[in-house]
């Protein structure tokens, strides 16, 4: 959970408009790490759930102000 949690805030020090993380749903640590990271930054990023049937991805673009 602490290592995709510090990837996606690395790649939102670093200006990134999206951060793709696949194996969402279906890791729990992924899972936990991408909804806490949502719960913190949804003023900043729209997120989006997208169900495959082989891996689940959840998406997080950054909102234009």
């Amino acid at each position: 959970t602490e290592h995709c949690f510090h990837d996606m805030t690395l790649a939102k020090c670093n200006g990134a408009k999206w951060i793709l993380i696949d194996d969402y749903p279906y890791l729990p640590t992924v899972k936990d790490a991408v909804d806490s990271f949502e719960k913190i930054n949804r003023n900043i990023y729209n997120f989006e759930s997208i169900h495959d049937p082989h891996r689940g991805q959840a998406l997080f673009t950054l909102k234009i102000w």
